[in-house]
């Protein structure tokens, strides 16, 4: 019934988006890099008096977030122009609804995959193809011709069926990382991503769905192997990244992964991260309009820079986006390419078009491509027209023309515009599209990889690539390079002076002892062919060390009233000065002069936040002091000091936590992805009491039973244990309401509160499989001096909105219930409601005033019936 469930949500989902364009409540904001977000948050809650609930980094390279405001009907437009009003925000817009580009298979019977070679099989026009069999008389793809592995990354909602028979030797997989064993191996920012990486789920789950299933045949189902079809490469390694749903945040989220990698890759001249030189994207919004949505556009712009060229479907509407809009085929980014969809005889196929947004058509309409549980199918749409371009852009990479690969090494910019370049200018001119599309043609992958070969210089040996200092210290350094020779011209340039040429005879590097401290420098390599030599290799340039710069701090370690923090040494440094205050004070507390690395301070005050700057003194040059670093002082309590286990495996797609009361305090949370992690104190605790509880959950459809357990760390060990459990497996299908007792033995302090929700079985405190449900953690209190007075009436509404029943919160028995309307009218009476509840389902729309009658009084409170 669940799955059932989800695919309802899922339709209920893209006909939420035709009707909201944009997620209520939610902004995406991008940063300038230094911003301090959390300061920046306050400061924009206390100017504006808009709370926000939650801020969730989307993309590490671009500084974006999302940001959820607590109230949902916030005046979205208000809020962006307060965001972009700000100093530090370069840039902020809504968070959009996205659509899939997909039509429904219509075929199932054709055998033969026309837009490979197309001789009229399927009644078509011959030769309307993109010479797929032409072009792989030159290559069939895999590696580069320096060996690079080539990888095209797929962003698909529900993932690719990565174990089908047709695709499993094609699919790419992290071999830096260890996998299911909780540590970030590689070091990438990401936990056990060695399949992929699902952005919703966090973690390496991404098959297997019906739609990238057949995206992936498009691009890479394996060639000459005997099984099922061909896809455009044979060999390519397909990136699969799973969980981009119908919100635009989670896209950049997505669009982070193989960005990270490739930036990796660039950075280690190819010893980590993956050779990513193109993403394909079949979802999109119909009528979209960039101006919208700037960060979404100019994450393309990101990706090129690095090297990666993305291809994007257009609408399969018959709509001219150049006039109605069309995301993201609309962005401007000269690193993106936007694609059309055409059949066997060269028509566009119904989709979307625009000569001055649609870049070119591809095959798309009726194509026989694979399926999952090793079956395969006949489909059509842009969705697949698409992963054509993306899988020729990937063929094209495997072109045997070393001096572009090096290129693409020391310009990888500059490759991905002319990679651009060489798909646009080499497509076959086709009549039926020369009003539709900006190149008036369709794709041609041998006609790009031809081209790509006519403007290669081959020699005998080419231009030597990779070239970088592979050690490098004060004043020593030695660089290394990649060529075909066996000996080279070495040349560096020191600051304006001559450049120096050096022979280097059979090897592929050089040493140097005595550069100048504190100098620009600039070298190059040729390689030695016979009497001729190659191209020079893209320059690599340094500054040696020697400025009298302050130095980056590492707090190596903190305790309750110490900590100690170290520093790599500035080469003719004389000496350095630190200070340090807690955040926000006028005054430094103290200027420490003479000091060393590493440096030890004390006697700082408990749980404090600190900033502290330090000063390189140098004979000639002593700058100022720099930015300042923060830190906090441990003892806040097992809540922050302590690192608990991690929650893995929640689906929250159909039932979550939606509300909590706890003691009398209440938050509404809603959906969270699975684990809400929160730093607020929910509550505070007297040892030796019983407070109470009331869990709601939240369905996006049927109610279903949910299984709820609840864990305080009251001995504060960071564990939560037998002697934690608050109780165990209660069920309900709307409000639970129970009770917390705190142990007289509990330590003091504030630690760690931990609510499960489990939708099939009894939660565990350290889930690491999948289940459907959702986890929240908070922080309490518990002392002598927190709790109620017995004496004290507590009394709240819970949930309030309501919109059936009414829970009544109260720590006194209650004799008398009464509802009245605004005018003072009783609309309800009740005697002794000890069972605290009541049904207001009768009630019109409206606020309302609840009164009980207790043996210590009568008290009022306001609710609203929604």
């Amino acid at each position: 019934m669940k799955y059932l469930s989800l695919l309802l949500l899922l339709l209920a989902n893209f006909t939420y988006s035709q009707q909201l364009k944009w997620v209520p409540g939610e902004i995406l904001v991008q940063f300038s890099p230094k911003t301090d977000i959390h300061q920046l948050i306050r400061d924009f809650e206390t100017a504006t008096d808009v709370d926000i609930s939650d801020f969730e980094l989307l993309s590490v390279n671009a500084n974006i977030y999302k940001v959820s405001f607590t109230e949902k009907n916030v005046d979205l437009d208000e809020q962006l122009k307060n965001f972009f009003d700000l100093p530090t925000v370069y840039n902020v817009q809504k968070n959009h609804y996205l659509t899939q580009r997909e039509t429904l298979p219509n075929d199932p019977q054709f055998n033969d995959q026309w837009f490979h070679k197309n001789t009229g099989q399927t009644g078509g026009t011959v030769d309307a193809d993109i010479d797929t069999p032409d072009a792989w008389d030159i290559t069939t793809g895999g590696l580069t011709s320096h060996d690079d592995t080539i990888v095209a990354c797929i962003i698909e909602s529900q993932g690719v069926d990565i174990t089908h028979e047709d695709l499993v030797d094609n699919i790419w997989h992290n071999y830096a990382e260890i996998p299911d064993n909780g540590i970030d191996d590689d070091n990438n920012g990401y936990i056990d991503d060695y399949d992929g990486w699902n952005v919703v789920d966090l973690n390496d789950n991404v098959g297997a769905g019906s739609h990238g299933t057949r995206v992936a045949g498009m691009i890479g189902a394996v060639g000459n192997n005997n099984i099922g079809v061909s896809g455009v490469n044979w060999n390519v390694k397909m990136m699969i990244i799973k969980g981009q749903s119908a919100v635009e945040s989670s896209l950049i989220a997505a669009y982070d992964y193989p960005l990270t990698m490739r930036k990796k890759y660039n950075s280690t001249y190819g010893a980590e991260g993956a050779y990513v030189v193109v993403t394909n994207l079949s979802w999109g919004i119909d009528n979209g309009d960039p101006a919208d949505m700037p960060l979404w556009c100019a994450m393309y712009d990101t990706l090129g820079i690095h090297g990666i060229l993305n291809v994007a479907a257009t609408t399969n509407d018959n709509a001219n986006v150049d006039v109605v809009g069309d995301l993201p085929t609309t962005c401007t980014s000269q690193f993106l390419i936007a694609v059309t969809s055409s059949d066997d005889n060269d028509v566009r196929d119904g989709s979307g078009y625009g000569t001055t947004h649609i870049d070119l058509a591809a095959p798309g309409s009726a194509v026989k491509l694979t399926f999952p549980a090793n079956l395969y199918t006949t489909t059509s749409g842009t969705s697949f027209a698409s992963p054509c371009v993306a899988g020729a852009v990937a063929l094209a990479y495997s072109t045997p023309c070393p001096e572009f690969i090096a290129f693409s090494k020391g310009d990888p910019e500059g490759a991905a515009l002319a990679m651009r370049g060489y798909i646009l200018n080499n497509v076959d001119a086709v009549t039926a599209l020369a009003s539709e599309v900006a190149t008036g043609g369709r794709l041609n992958v041998n006609n790009t990889i031809t081209d790509i070969l006519a403007n290669c210089t081959i020699t005998a040996c080419d231009q030597p690539y990779n070239v970088h200092a592979s050690a490098f210290v004060d004043t020593t350094a030695t660089f290394e390079w990649n060529g075909f020779s066996t000996d080279y011209l070495f040349y560096i340039q020191e600051g304006n002076n001559p450049v120096v040429e050096i022979p280097v005879t059979a090897q592929t590097s050089i040493s140097f002892d005595t550069l100048v401290a504190c100098t620009d420098y600039t070298i190059w390599v040729k390689g030695i062919c016979g009497s001729d030599t190659s191209n020079f290799s893209f320059p690599y340039t340094f500054t040696t060390d020697g400025c009298c710069t302050n130095p980056a701090l590492n707090l190596d370690g903190f305790g309750t009233n110490e900590l100690t923090v170290s520093w790599n040494s500035i080469l003719y440094a004389s000496g350095y000065e630190l200070r340090y205050k807690p955040e926000g004070a006028a005054e430094w507390i103290d200027t420490l002069i003479g000091i060393s690395s590493p440096l030890n301070i004390t006697g700082l005050d408990t749980c404090t936040t600190y900033e502290l700057q330090i000063k390189t003194i140098c004979t000639d040059s002593t700058q100022g002091f720099g930015n300042s670093h923060l830190f906090q002082t441990s003892g806040c309590g097992a809540c922050y000091d302590l690192t608990y286990c991690d929650v893995v495996g929640a689906n929250a797609s159909l039932e979550w936590i939606d509300s909590i009361v706890v003691g009398w305090n209440t938050n509404v949370s809603g959906a969270d992805n699975g684990w809400l992690q929160s730093t607020d104190i929910i509550s505070t605790f007297k040892p030796g009491l019983t407070y109470p509880i009331a869990l709601k959950p939240g369905y996006s459809g049927t109610a279903y039973t949910e299984h709820f357990t609840v864990w305080i760390d009251f001995d504060q060990n960071g564990v939560f244990d037998a002697t934690d459990t608050v109780f165990v497996n209660e069920t309900t299908t709307t409000v639970l309401q129970e009770s917390i007792y705190i142990p007289t033995n509990a330590v003091h302090g504030i630690t760690k509160m931990r609510i499960a929700m489990n939708g099939t079985s009894s939660p565990v405190a350290c889930p690491t499989g999948s289940f459907w449900g959702e986890y929240e953690d908070y922080c309490v209190y518990i002392g002598e001096d927190a709790g109620f007075d017995e004496n004290q009436i507590e009394f709240s509404l819970y949930p309030n909105p309501a919109e059936n029943i009414l829970n009544i919160i109260c720590n006194a028995e209650i004799a008398e219930t009464k509802v009245f309307d605004q005018s003072g009218k009783l609309i309800i009476s009740m005697q002794s409601n000890n069972s605290k509840t009541i049904d207001i389902s009768a009630l019109s729309s409206g606020f309302y005033l609840l009164q009980i009658t207790t043996e210590k009084g009568i008290y009022v409170q306001k609710f609203i019936k929604e």
